[in-house]
C-alpha cells in the first residue's frame, strides 16, 4: 500500500504539500509506523515516529471508547502539530495560528480524496 501511494499518488500529495508551503504552512504524509512517504519540513529523525504514536495511541482510546477521532492537535510555545489520520497514513501540519489549522484541515480533506 505505501508503494502505491508513493509511486502512482505520490505526485498529487506532493504538490498538495507545497501547496500549503506556499502559504507558510510545513506538512507531511506518514503511515502510521513513522515512515515518512512526503515531507516539506526538516524533522528530527524521531519527530514523525513521536507523531504518529501519539496519533496511533489517540485512536485506540477513541476506539475503546467507541467513537472516533477526526484530527490530533499537539500544541507547543510557538505552534501546533496537527494531525489528521486517514486510512493507514497521517496528514500532518504545523500551524502558527487558528487559521493556518483550518488550512491544513482543508488540505488533508484533499489528500484524503487522493489516498
Amino acid at each position: 500500500m505505501p508503494e502505491e501511494i508513493a509511486e502512482k499518488k505520490g505526485g498529487k500529495i506532493e504538490e498538495i504539500l507545497n501547496e500549503m508551503k506556499a502559504e507558510g504552512i510545513g506538512g507531511a504524509l506518514a503511515r502510521k509506523d513513522g515512515v515518512i512517504i512526503h515531507s516539506t519540513i526538516a524533522l528530527p529523525d524521531i519527530a514523525p515516529g513521536l507523531i504518529t504514536r501519539c496519533a496511533n495511541i489517540s485512536e485506540a482510546i477513541m476506539a475503546r471508547m467507541k467513537n472516533s477521532q477526526k484530527e490530533i492537535e499537539i500544541a507547543f510555545a510557538n505552534g501546533t502539530i496537527v494531525a489528521v489520520p486517514m486510512k493507514n497514513y497521517i496528514f500532518y501540519g504545523i500551524a502558527k495560528s487558528k487559521d493556518e489549522k483550518r488550512k491544513v484541515l482543508e488540505y488533508s480533506k484533499k489528500a484524503g480524496s487522493v489516498i
